[in-house]
């Protein structure tokens, strides 16, 4: 690590060099405001650097902070801070505050708030002092309360009602790590992990919402809310493959939901047909909705993957699907594409790839290492590098030939390609 001068050094060039980039491409510079966007949206011909840029510059500012922190005072926030960040984050989301507080750069008394929460005055006032410091929430005058650009994001986005599900599911089973680890051993299964202790039961996550419909539609919230955001966005999946070489092929939307994402493609695509499999009662509510201009290209099949392929196609499409199971889930999901596999069939797998697929700085390995910890703990699963991708492919199925792999600009996900032979 470099010394707190050099740091210095540094980061004053990298804010210096992102306002350029940023001011050459047009874009507004970063604010705190309740107006401010919600998201750090790169484009223009100098997104890719933009990104990289900043990238550099999160990574050099946490090293700064570590230093500037020292070790002990570091090691104590990231233990005594965490349960409080949460549990006053998950305590804000639930009594919905952010919605109580009025937008346009107003503010409100924290009273009447707590009135219209039906929660403690003095309890919210030490709780919102809290969230304060946080950069959530901003003390206008004595007793009231303003949004900043982080509870204005809650309070007039999906974001907020979103986040129901995360500050619950994620949170809880992410502090029983330990006790599954400890009980379960290796915790590749999704019946043995921190969710099943955290929920007392037996049932798989996916299996537990169903009965759940409350916390379903949480997290399918959360899910459409992942979507929406700039590094997820279904845009990368028609960018960062040349669907034109499929001509006027099939493709499969393996376990693709209600196929906002091959709406996407087909829009970029149009000769393409595209078939949407997933094992959910909505797939019939989900072909009555298809817009019009759809309805030529799209259709919606009941599947499960862990069942043998009878549908033929050109492409087999996973996007975010097998970071949700162990490795040996993954590989029979592949398994059973075999009996409807013809030479010259592509498998196109998006997903987050490790450190050992793509240079990424400590940032980016921060947030794949969050999430390959989150499957851990509530799906037994796990994020996988590029090397473990191939190894689960040639294990399923030895004729997938890996072609190669794109991570298109401004994307937290990768598109890998393999083709039958």
């Amino acid at each position: 690590m470099a010394s707190l001068p050099e740091l210095a050094a540094d980061i004053s060039c990298k804010t210096d060099h992102l306002v350029s980039l940023m001011k050459s491409s047009g874009m507004d510079l970063p604010s705190w405001d309740e107006n401010a966007p919600a998201e750090f949206a790169e484009y223009g011909p100098h997104a890719g650097e933009i990104q990289q840029t900043r990238y550099a510059l999160i990574d050099q500012l946490t090293q700064a902070l570590r230093l500037a922190m020292g070790p002990t005072e570091y090691v104590k926030s990231l233990i005594s801070n965490a349960p409080i960040d949460i549990g006053s984050m998950r305590a804000i989301i639930k009594f919905g505050i952010p919605g109580c507080v009025p937008l346009g750069n107003s503010d409100i008394p924290i009273a009447k708030v707590a009135t219209k929460c039906d929660v403690d005055p003095q309890a919210l006032k030490r709780l919102l002092s809290y969230c304060k410091t946080n950069g959530v929430f901003r003390e206008t005058r004595p007793g009231y309360i303003g949004h900043t650009a982080a509870s204005a994001a809650l309070a007039r986005s999906d974001l907020g009602r979103a986040m129901q599900w995360s500050v619950d599911i994620p949170a809880l089973s992410g502090l029983r790590i330990f006790d599954a680890l400890k009980l379960f051993g290796p915790c590749d299964s999704p019946r043995e992990c921190g969710f099943n202790l955290a929920y007392m039961t037996e049932e798989t996550m996916f299996e537990y919402q169903e009965r759940h419909p409350q916390i379903a539609t949480l997290f399918n919230d959360n899910m459409k809310t992942e979507s929406g955001a700039t590094r997820l966005s279904p845009k990368h999946a028609a960018a960062g493959f040349d669907w034109s070489k499929i001509g006027s092929g099939t493709v499969v939307d393996m376990g693709g939901s209600n196929g906002h994402v091959s709406m996407t493609i087909s829009e970029c695509y149009p000769r393409l047909k595209f078939i949407v499999q997933d094992r959910t009662a909505e797939i019939a509510l989900w072909q009555k909705q298809l817009p019009e201009e759809f309805a030529e290209k799209i259709t919606y099949q009941y599947h499960d993957f862990f069942t043998a392929q009878k549908t033929k196609a050109d492409v087999y499409f996973f996007r975010y699907i097998l970071h949700n199971w162990a490795n040996i889930d993954a590989v029979e999901i592949i398994r059973c594409l075999t009996p409807a596999l013809k030479s010259g069939t592509r498998l196109i797998i998006m997903e987050y790839l490790g450190p050992q697929g793509k240079e990424m700085g400590e940032f980016e390995e921060r947030t794949y290492r969050l999430r390959d910890l989150q499957m851990l703990s509530f799906l037994g699963a796990q994020e996988r590098t590029l090397e473990e991708y191939k190894a689960i492919v040639t294990r399923a199925a030895p004729r997938f030939t890996f072609v190669g792999f794109q991570t298109p600009v401004g994307s937290s996900m990768s598109l890998m390609e393999w083709i039958y032979v």
